[in-house]
Parts: C-alpha cells; structure tokens; sequence
C-alpha cells in the first residue's frame, strides 16, 4: 500500500495487489472498460468496494474522489504488494451509496442502457482505451479475456485524446486512457453493445461494447499512444 497526497492536502491510499489476485481478477468480468468494482477485507476490516484499476491497483471510491488525477504513470512503481488485501468478490454499483453533494452521479449509471447483443462480423474493428500500457486484459498471444470492455473504431474517432476518453467512457479513473489497443475478432463472437451513460462525474456518451466471451488469439493489436490533453 502507498499514500499519495491529493488536492487540500488529503491522502489516497492506494493498493497494489499480489500476482494471484491480480490472476484473479483478469478472469472476472469488468464492471466497465478498465476497472473492476470489488468487496475486499483490508488489514482485518470488515469488507468493502473498492475500485480496481488494470487488475492490479485499488482504492475506495470516496477516497478517489478527493483527487483529480490518478496515479500519473512514473508513480505506478512506488505502490507496494498489499499481502493485506483479501477475500476479493465482485461488487454491484447499485449496492453503493452515492457521496453528499456534487454534480452527476458519480458511482453509477442514471438507468439502464438500451443494448444490443450480436455476434460480430469480418473486418469489423474495435478499440480499448487505457492509462496503462500493459492492459491485463489483452494476453501476449493477442487474445481478449472474457468479460472485457471496448469501444467501437468508428466512436473512437470522436476521443482526440487520453482525457477525452475518461469522459466519453464514463471512467472512474481520472487519468488520461491515452494507450489504445485496437482489436479485429474476426466474426462469430458474441458482444452486448450499448451506450455509456453519465457516470463518476464523467460525462459518458460513448458507445460501450462488451466481448462476453472474449476475442481468439491474434485479435488484439500492440497499443498506440494518443495524446494525454
């Protein structure tokens, strides 16, 4: 565990988890396009949500929100292994209060999002944004993981940069989503589409595509960097 300071001179702390929990995560679905909404037991407390970014860093929610940036980059390596962090399971964002005060709704959607579920077809392209250059969740093999979010290639014309991505795709994580991972599943793979509704006080309006059962090996290129403004 690290503590960073934040705006007003408040604390984050922030989790690095093990590699089995981190094994862990990358095989349960994401809540949405890079994180997960967990409950975990910290230091013998009782259990709790906490957001886990790229499967690997957590923090509570009302501790993210004091700051306005997460974690730049060259700081990543300063967060120690917490062999504390235990008995993680999937939470649901209906089951979390929502803070006093403040614009938007900030831990989840307003309603439920009109999807469509399909399988794809050749030739069709999607994209996958993150602060983090080593996405867990796209394997060395090119293979997605099942229960991965993306977005589609023709919305994704529409993110000129990292910062822009947070807001369309409705992130909880503050940083730039400036690494861009394209993906070409080729047909035949079941996805659930839908539109990302406002959310962490982020504006949401993006198109949000689930691979429910992931992509097959060589479908997930080697990500590209947009810029972070």
């Amino acid at each position: 565990m690290q503590t960073f300071g934040a705006h007003d001179q408040s604390e984050v702390d922030v989790y690095r988890l093990s590699d089995a929990q981190i094994d862990t995560l990358v095989r349960l679905p994401e809540t949405g396009m890079g994180y997960q909404l967990v409950e975990a037991r910290v230091n013998d407390r009782r259990s709790r949500p906490y957001f886990v970014f790229n499967c690997e860093l957590a923090v509570e929610p009302q501790e993210l929100e004091e700051i306005g940036y997460f974690l730049p980059e060259e700081r990543l390596s300063a967060v120690e292994v917490a062999s504390t962090f235990e008995s993680i399971t999937p939470a649901q964002l209906s089951a979390m209060a929502p803070p006093t005060g403040g614009p938007g709704t900030p831990l989840g959607p307003l309603a439920p999002s009109p999807r469509i579920v399909r399988m794809t077809v050749d030739f069709e392209g999607f994209a996958r944004v993150s602060a983090f250059p080593n996405d867990r969740r796209a394997k060395p093999d090119g293979s997605l993981e099942s229960g991965t979010y993306a977005t589609t290639v023709e919305d994704l014309r529409l993110v000129p940069s990292g910062f822009a991505a947070a807001g369309r795709y409705g992130l909880p994580n503050p940083a730039a989503a400036r690494y861009v991972h394209i993906i070409v599943p080729g047909a035949g793979h079941r996805i659930d589409g839908g539109t990302v509704r406002p959310a962490h006080y982020q504006a949401g309006g993006g198109v949000e595509v689930l691979f429910v059962n992931g992509a097959p090996p060589g479908s997930v290129f080697r990500p590209y960097r947009i810029p972070e403004l």
